[in-house]
């Protein structure tokens, strides 16, 4: 994503950038928010949030990898990434509604 940026700044704009760059910024950006709004209303601090935190970071280093210039060419492999990232989020937030819900 940021090899991208880099040529934007230096004057090799495309116009496969003028979108691409957004779609990529956008879609880490949106994993990173619900992240964060999950770490500020759910975190209870425990080493089984830290690992999964963990866990997302290290596989969005991998999803952006496939990021570049042809990112329809590696597509299968950023979806598979972006799904099981999601669905960590979905199962983090499941979590701490029955934990929540089991301290009422």
């Amino acid at each position: 994503m940021t090899h991208n940026l880099a040529h934007t700044h230096n004057n090799h704009l495309t116009p496969e950038q003028i979108w691409l760059f957004p779609l990529q910024f956008i879609i880490v950006w949106w994993i990173w928010i619900v992240h964060t709004l999950f770490s500020n209303r759910f975190n209870h601090d425990n080493r089984t949030e830290r690992i999964f935190s963990l866990t997302i970071m290290f596989l969005m280093i991998i999803m952006s990898a496939f990021f570049g210039d042809d990112l329809f060419q590696d597509y299968p492999a950023f979806v598979g990434f972006y799904t099981v990232i999601k669905l960590i989020l979905v199962f983090l937030f499941f979590r701490a509604s029955n934990q929540d819900l089991s301290t009422l």
